[in-house]
Order: C-alpha cells, then sequence, then structure tokens
C-alpha cells in the first residue's frame, strides 16, 4: 500500500455459472473475515461487443480479525462501505486486464479441446440451442 507495504490474502472464491451471461463468485478472505459476492452480468451487444455489468456485496463486518491500516476502528457502516468499494475496485481491474484477451477471441466451431477442459463439451452443446444453426436463415 502506498509504496509501504504488500498486503496478502487468504482467499477461498467459488464460482456459480447460471447459463449464459450471468455468474457470481462468493468470496471469504479468511485472514481479516470479510465475505462477499461479486456478480459479473454479461450481454451481447453484436457480434462484437459485450454490455457487462459488475456487481458487487459486502458481507457487514462487525470484528475483523486483521486491523487493516486502521479498518477496525471505523464504524461497521463506513467499514463495509470501503471493502464494498475496494473488492469493487478489483473486480473492475481484473476485467479490465481481460480486454485485450477478449478484444483477440475468434470463433471456432470445432475447437480443439484437452482433457483440462472438463465437460466444456457439454456446456457448449448447451448453449448451441441459443444461436442459429448454420442451415437455417435468420
Amino acid at each position: 500500500m502506498a509504496g509501504l507495504m504488500t498486503l496478502t490474502y487468504d482467499l477461498s472464491a467459488r464460482a456459480h455459472v447460471h447459463g449464459l451471461g450471468y455468474s457470481f463468485v462468493e468470496i471469504r478472505e479468511h485472514s481479516i473475515g470479510v465475505d462477499a459476492r461479486l456478480w459479473v452480468l454479461a450481454t451481447p451487444v453484436d457480434g462484437t461487443l459485450i454490455d457487462m455489468t459488475l456487481v458487487g456485496q459486502v458481507r457487514e463486518m462487525r470484528s475483523p480479525r486483521r486491523p487493516i491500516v486502521g479498518l477496525a476502528f471505523l464504524p461497521v457502516r463506513m467499514r463495509t462501505n470501503l471493502m464494498n468499494r475496494f473488492w469493487s475496485m478489483q473486480q473492475r481491474r481484473d476485467v479490465i486486464q481481460d480486454v485485450e484477451i477478449w478484444g483477440r477471441k475468434k470463433y471456432r466451431s470445432r475447437p480443439r479441446l484437452s482433457r483440462a477442459d472438463g465437460p466444456i463439451g457439454l456446456y457448449r452443446h448447451y448453449c448451441s440451442q441459443f444461436y442459429p444453426s448454420s442451415g437455417q436463415s435468420s
């Protein structure tokens, strides 16, 4: 922080993907005792652009385990608002870092898969119902 110290986190996260364009991540930061949810809502605008909405929610921190720069001394509501802003800034930063990757993506009708891709084939099959097949006219 401010070039004076490095913060380390003990995070666990669980992602929930619910079809196309809706997912959220439940996050637990164990060393401080913060619970947060981050939503990513992506809506295709056209064949190129995606409208993305990011939403963050932090549970009230009644007694943080580790005082981060005086965080424990702030009123609960102010502490929670600050942590919500912090998580939202981190989420935005993570998404912005991926913009270049998303900008270079290319559609491949039959991409090569490896075992590490897991059940992505089943997911792609599920998603195919939302797109017109090549034999149909739009």
